[in-house]
């Protein structure tokens, strides 16, 4: 894909000289100084993964069913059954 961008006149110069008027080697070493200077730049913080979040609170309430987000609703019914029963 193409991409025009520009260019000062001194800096073309400069490039002209060290590459010669080859406009294909200018662009590989157009290529190739971007993706270097893409290669220095730090990259972006990476997104907390759910447990990295919640890894302060996890197992912090002791005497709860190791299982009671996968069967929340389990313990739900379980719980308004006594209370209804009570």
């Amino acid at each position: 894909m193409n991409k025009p961008f520009h260019i000062d006149e001194e800096t073309l110069a400069k490039l002209r000289e060290k590459l010669g008027s080859n406009d294909e080697a200018m662009s590989e070493f157009a290529r190739r100084a971007i993706e270097e200077k893409l290669a220095r730049e730090p990259k972006p913080p990476k997104k907390p993964s759910a447990y990295e979040l919640g890894k302060d609170i996890a197992g912090k309430y002791e005497g709860l069913p190791p299982d009671l987000a996968r069967n929340a609703e389990k313990y739900l019914k379980e719980m308004f059954d006594a209370k209804r029963r009570g």
